[in-house]
């Protein structure tokens, strides 16, 4: 019960603030729903909102400014390790309609030659943006 007055304690301050952004309305989306282990995962970033937003200007993804993480057998969510890139923090404005893409490589994410294992993953970025889940699959699941 504490949690639920909390969540709704959050929301309400949320939106009585008028520089809130309705993040129902930016949409944070995969170019596909499964990948081979390996390839390359784009993530399109739209803002559909009334107002403008800020995001980082970069164009692969690292722990500098998003987190990745895994479905657990349990349902639970783990963060896994990612490198942090230089601290050159740069910003970009998304007006209504705008877009911009950014690309994880899921391979060598973490400065080794690690490849992402088989999973259900999500994206996680600073600014509370989520996207939708996507699988990794093993190259020997390639057609999956």
């Amino acid at each position: 019960m504490n949690i639920i007055s909390i969540m709704f304690a959050i929301v309400t301050v949320i939106s009585l603030n008028s520089d809130a952004v309705a993040f129902d309305k930016i949409l944070c989306i995969t170019d596909k729903i499964a990948y081979i282990q390996g390839e390359k995962v784009v993530i399109k970033i739209t803002n559909n909102s009334k107002k403008d937003i800020k995001i980082f200007d970069r164009k692969y993804i690292d722990g500098g400014f998003a987190v990745i993480e895994i479905k657990q057998n349990d349902g639970t969510w783990k963060s896994i390790e990612l490198y942090a890139a230089a601290n050159i923090i740069t910003f970009k404005t998304l007006k209504k309609g705008d877009s911009h893409v950014y690309i994880w490589n899921t391979k060598g994410y973490n400065r080794s030659d690690t490849s992402a294992v088989p999973g259900i993953y999500r994206v996680i970025f600073g600014n509370g943006m989520v996207s939708n889940q996507f699988t990794i699959n093993g190259s020997e699941n390639i057609d999956q």
